[in-house]
């Protein structure tokens, strides 16, 4: 009688200790996975897309101001066609055009992108790239010639073919990007794809 009520007292325990480790074992995974649910996971930025739109300076400017605006023997600047409240500006001196970016109407942002030869904007093909990420403008890529310095003592026109050395694909920043700013060689066959590469990679780099 006595070795089995040892036995029925043995069975007992052994079923709540079994009981109390079940019950454990269950909290301990309603926890875990509490704390796992409960965890914020960081969203990962999404990679912008970018992309390229044009602007064509054979076909996409305009006078700039009304002819009573400007004084007499004077060039008329011109407007071009941008993107994102941007846009192209051509301002003349005696011997050459000089090309900007701009925005809007009130000086807000102003940045040069090229000295040039009076016939700069006349050359057939003549075009500024804008990179674009989502859509947004964030730099500009323009053709540009490199002139000896030497040219500016001669009393000639400087931007005459005679003293061009080379020509490079130069890509600058637009309003909070101006980090950017480099050029490649133009003659570098891979020179479009090199130079928007650079605007790209440095797009997140503010």
């Amino acid at each position: 009688m006595r070795r089995f009520t040892l036995i029925i007292a043995a069975t007992t325990l052994l079923s709540l200790a079994c009981a109390k480790g079940g019950n454990s074992g269950q909290v301990g995974a309603a926890a875990a996975t509490s704390n796992s649910g409960g965890a914020a996971t960081p969203a990962l930025a999404a990679t912008p897309v970018f992309t390229s739109a044009y602007t064509d300076l054979n076909k996409d400017c305009e006078a700039a101001m009304k002819e009573d605006q400007i004084g007499e023997g004077q060039d008329m600047p011109m407007r071009c066609k941008g993107y994102g409240g941007y846009y192209i500006s051509i301002g003349y001196s005696a011997w050459g055009s000089h090309i900007g970016v701009e925005k809007g109407d009130d000086g807000s942002f102003s940045m040069g992108l090229v000295n040039a030869g009076l016939g700069y904007s006349d050359e057939p093909g003549r075009k500024v790239e804008w990179r674009m990420a989502d859509g947004k403008p964030f730099a500009v890529i323009v053709r540009a010639a490199n002139y000896d310095e030497k040219a500016w003592n001669t009393g000639e026109n400087p931007y005459q073919d005679k003293y061009k050395i080379s020509e490079w694909l130069i890509v600058k920043g637009l309003k909070g990007y101006e980090h950017i700013d480099s050029r490649v060689e133009a003659k570098d066959p891979k020179a479009n794809e090199k130079v928007r590469e650079i605007a790209d990679s440095n797009y997140a780099k503010k």
